[in-house]
């Protein structure tokens, strides 16, 4: 049930585009649970889905790196999973605290 869930999220994520996730790469929703960050590397998406996240202007990733580092919760749980904060192309996070998050 869970890699279904994950996979209507990334489904949904594609369908909606690049277009959208231009000013606001994350939605800060509170606290992080560092136990509920979920992390989803590019190159294991479909073509098009990759494509998506390779064709972000320096400034589209600034931002997302910026908004990654403002949060100490999320830098530490990404710490703690191996995840080289600067390798972050997206983070969605959710009210319950979970956080999905996007790696090259």
């Amino acid at each position: 049930m869970r890699n279904a869930s994950k996979t209507a999220l990334i489904a949904a994520a594609a369908l909606v585009g690049i277009s959208s996730l231009a000013p606001a790469f994350a939605q800060e929703t509170g606290s992080i649970n560092p136990a509920a960050v979920t992390i989803q590397r590019i190159d294991a998406l479909s073509n098009d889905e990759e494509r998506t996240y390779d064709n972000l202007s320096q400034g589209q990733l600034a931002a997302v790196q910026e908004q990654v580092n403002a949060n100490p919760a999320l830098v530490g749980a990404l710490r703690a999973k191996g995840v080289n904060v600067n390798s972050v192309v997206r983070v969605i996070e959710f009210p319950n605290g979970s956080a999905l998050v996007y790696q090259r």
